[in-house]
């Protein structure tokens, strides 16, 4: 199963996709999560980096990555 997420600013992305991709990764061990992240006037430009940390995260996409 491939699983796309979206998120756009710094909050998003700590406050509940950190978690979900921990979540859907005890439920199901062979899960793929990508995370999306389009522009967002509240991002500081580091989301990309931020998300590629996380451990239950295949992929990430930032916004120059597909515009």
């Amino acid at each position: 199963m491939q699983v796309f997420l979206v998120a756009n600013s710094p909050g998003e992305l700590s406050g509940w996709v950190k978690p979900i991709t921990r979540t859907l990764k005890q439920k199901e061990k062979a899960i793929k999560i990508s995370v999306i992240i389009p522009p967002c006037q509240y991002a500081s430009g580091m989301e990309k980096e931020v998300v590629s940390g996380f451990p239950n995260v295949d992929g990430v996409a930032g916004p120059t990555d597909y515009l």
